[in-house]
């Protein structure tokens, strides 16, 4: 686990744990929002999870491994991943944070 610390030394802190594994800049836009002070909250929870389908078990279970396959054959092939998100909309930069986080 890597830990990244933003902002002053305080007592109290905020963990953002993402369950897709992402990289901590998964987080970035909710990290400047919270650091900048100029909302005052006492917790916040940032949800990155997604609602649970409202499906029967079985579905849900062909959609799990569907989205497990596509998430594998993008970590082994640029070119599917350029497939799935065109470098002309979103660009090398975008399509290389992808990569990496696959």
């Amino acid at each position: 686990m890597n830990i990244h610390e933003f902002g002053q030394e305080n007592r109290e802190c905020v963990l953002f744990l993402h369950a897709s594994c992402t990289g901590w800049d998964f987080y970035e836009e909710s990290i400047r929002l919270l650091a900048d002070n100029k909302i005052q909250f006492d917790k916040a929870v940032i949800d990155a999870g997604i609602t649970p389908y409202q499906l029967p078990w079985i579905l849900t279970r062909f959609i799990a491994a569907r989205d497990f396959l596509m998430v594998e054959l993008g970590k082994h092939s640029r070119r599917l991943l350029e497939l799935a998100y065109p470098p002309e909309k979103y660009g090398a930069e975008d399509l290389d944070w992808m990569e990496r986080m696959l």
